[in-house]
């Protein structure tokens, strides 16, 4: 199971996540959400993603670190400032979010069982990885950190 580990870019889990939600969405019964209160919250949700995400990224850039999720051993500094305070892993917070605010604009209940995959997937295959290279590279620090702020949010 560790030859996972970092292995997929979170992108194609999530590509792959969002195809199954699709899918459970057009095999069971949607639930009956009124027509404005699914886009309110679709937009809303996607909308906190999105900023979550772009958030995380430009964190990143700033710090001049690497926002490449495939070797994070190669990161340069650690970023625990901004949305880092709120969550260790606001861009994949994103995909999950994104993949929370699909099952809802399908009105598909069955499919938020796909996201709780998604980020048992992540957390296993791609976060811990990331969390013993940042341990590795910033030591107490990142210990510290990792204390203080929550893996999701």
């Amino acid at each position: 199971m560790n030859k996972l580990e970092t292995k997929i870019p979170p992108v194609a889990i999530f590509i792959v996540a969002a195809l199954l939600v699709w899918v459970v969405s057009k095999q069971t019964s949607p639930i009956d959400i009124p027509v404005i209160a699914r886009w309110v919250l679709t937009i809303s949700i996607t909308l906190f993603g999105l900023v979550m995400g772009l958030l995380g990224v430009f964190s990143f850039i700033k710090a001049d670190t690497t926002v490449n999720p495939i070797e994070p051993e190669k990161a340069e500094s650690l970023v625990d400032t901004g949305v880092y305070r709120i969550s260790r892993n606001p861009m994949y917070l994103a995909l999950a979010l994104a993949l929370i605010a699909l099952s809802v604009y399908l009105q598909s209940l069955w499919s938020l069982p796909v996201v709780l995959l998604f980020m048992i997937y992540m957390t296993r295959f791609q976060i811990f990885p990331e969390e013993r290279a940042m341990i590795k590279l910033f030591g107490e620090e990142y210990i510290e950190y990792m204390k203080n702020v929550r893996r999701w949010i």
